[in-house]
This record gives C-alpha cells, sequence and structure tokens, in this order.
C-alpha cells in the first residue's frame, strides 16, 4: 500500500501526521490535510512500511496524538548536499549538528527537503539538524562540520596572532 492509499482510508485530516523513511529518520511531521497539497508529491507514491500512534507530551502538559508512518523511500546525493547547505550556512549553524529532532521546541527553518532527506536549521541556537542519511553518511557529514569548525577556530586563532602583532608595531 502506498501512503497515498493510506492516507484516503486515514480520516483525523486535522491531526498530525509524521513520516519517516525506512531508518525511522524524520521527513516531515505536518497537519494530515498538508500531506497532500503538492509540496510531498515525492513521497506519497512510496510504499508504507508500517504504521501506528505515537503521543508526543510537551513541556506545558499538552499531548499531540501523532499517525506515524514509516515508508521506503532512497535518496541519492543527500550527503553531497548535506555538506553544501551545512559549509554555505555553517557561520549560522555554527553550534552543532545533530540527527534528532529537538525536544526544547526550538524554531526551525527547512533548508531543504527532498524525499525523505531534510536539513533543518536553528538561527537563535546556531545549529543544525539533518534528517534522511544513514547513520555512516551522518558521521561522514559531522566530520566534515568538525573539518569547517576546526577551520573557523584557526582563522579565528590567526587573526588574534595579527593584532597582536599590530599592536607590538604600533607600540
Amino acid at each position: 500500500m502506498t501512503l497515498r492509499q493510506l492516507l484516503d482510508l486515514y480520516d483525523n485530516w486535522n491531526g498530525y501526521t509524521q513520516v519517516n523513511d525506512r531508518n525511522a529518520d524524520p521527513y516531515a511531521r505536518v497537519k494530515t490535510d498538508r500531506l497532500t497539497n503538492g509540496n510531498y508529491d515525492k513521497i506519497l507514491d512510496c510504499d508504507v512500511v508500517s504504521f501506528g500512534f505515537y503521543d508526543t507530551v510537551w513541556q506545558d502538559g499538552t499531548v499531540d496524538h501523532d499517525f506515524c508512518v514509516r515508508i521506503d523511500y532512497s535518496v541519492k546525493d543527500c550527503l553531497q548536499k548535506a555538506k553544501e547547505l551545512v559549509k554555505k550556512y555553517f557561520d549560522e549553524g555554527c553550534c552543532g549538528i545533530f540527527n534528532t529532532r529537538n525536544i526544547a521546541g526550538d524554531e526551525m527553518e527547512n533548508l531543504y527537503s527532498d524525499g525523505s532527506f531534510m536539513v533543518d536549521i536553528c538561527y537563535d541556537w546556531q545549529y543544525f539538524e539533518v534528517f534522511g542519511l544513514s547513520d555512516e553518511e551522518f558521521m561522514e557529514l559531522k566530520n566534515y562540520y568538525g573539518e569547517l569548525k576546526q577551520h573557523q577556530w584557526d582563522d579565528y586563532e590567526n587573526d588574534e596572532e595579527e593584532e597582536e602583532e599590530r599592536e607590538v608595531i604600533t607600540e
């Protein structure tokens, strides 16, 4: 059964649906009626691997009853796309990179979403959330992120050394 067929049978269009890939990595959590608005066409024809319900209890005590669906979706070239986005937005996301959704409710902005792969950024706390990569791909992305972080630190140290040299010259 495809996701489209399953949604045709589901009757809570006002609720939220959490769509995950085969590895249970999140693709989207949206109001169910928005899944069929055109933005998610690439996943609607994917086969459903499993489905069920999941309760999320928020800090304020409210509870969301999400319809959770795991789909079979293969993604190509996601690691390269993730590296490009992390490099492009590194200054705005230099405090961390994660492959799990934050539980604090931080405001996230989606940088890219294609199939079961997506990259979000939290501008307030300066970190990335990346979903849809395998564990090995995410480790490679984390290592790449670490290299960017090291270059940033090296640049900072070089700037401090140049500043000290300028101070000595002017004294």
